[in-house]
């Protein structure tokens, strides 16, 4: 009965010398890394995560001057500044929506995905949203001139008024 509980205590032994051992081992062979270093690389790592820019949509065509996203935008030259959003009738707008093409510099953009942004012509500022979430725009496009094509809507809040935002199908996003 004494060599039942002997021998696996034996075996236990064995193993835990054998995992001390080769984790000193192990130990010896790393090298040591100076705070300072650990430091300065995790700064590093941090600086890099900030500039990193999320482009989940390819540009369905693109040049020198521009990017376009989701559907191509045709007549984009024509675009003037923001449209309808002073005259926006959401009964109207719901029966019968109107398409409208206009321009803006873009002032904030979704840091998630680029799944909406903020536009505004000096004078008006509308939420502009990409239809179906079938595209999206690069994270880093704030500050840059875009023309937007769509429709206004109005969507119900918890709390308030509803608000009017643009539902987008397409956008030149200029470089």
């Amino acid at each position: 009965m004494k060599q039942a509980i002997f021998i696996p205590f034996i075996a236990f032994l064995i193993a835990f010398l054998m995992s001390t051992f080769n984790f000193r081992v192990m130990a010896q062979d790393m090298p040591e890394t100076p705070a300072k270093e650990t430091k300065e690389m995790k700064q590093e790592m941090e600086d890099a995560l900030i500039d990193t820019v999320t482009a989940l949509s390819d540009p369905v065509a693109s040049t020198d001057a521009y990017d376009m996203y989701g559907s191509v935008v045709e007549s984009w030259e024509t675009a003037t500044e923001i449209t309808g959003l002073d005259t926006f009738n959401a009964e109207a707008e719901a029966a019968a929506p109107v398409l409208h093409l206009f321009k803006g510099d873009v002032t904030q953009v979704c840091q998630s995905k680029g799944c909406n942004l903020w536009l505004t012509d000096g004078e008006q500022q509308v939420r502009i949203r990409f239809k179906d979430y079938a595209f999206f725009v690069p994270t880093n496009s704030a500050g840059k001139v875009a023309v937007v094509r769509g429709h206004y809507m109005e969507k119900e809040q918890e709390e308030g008024d509803p608000v009017i935002e643009f539902l987008a199908d397409g956008i030149v996003l200029f470089k």
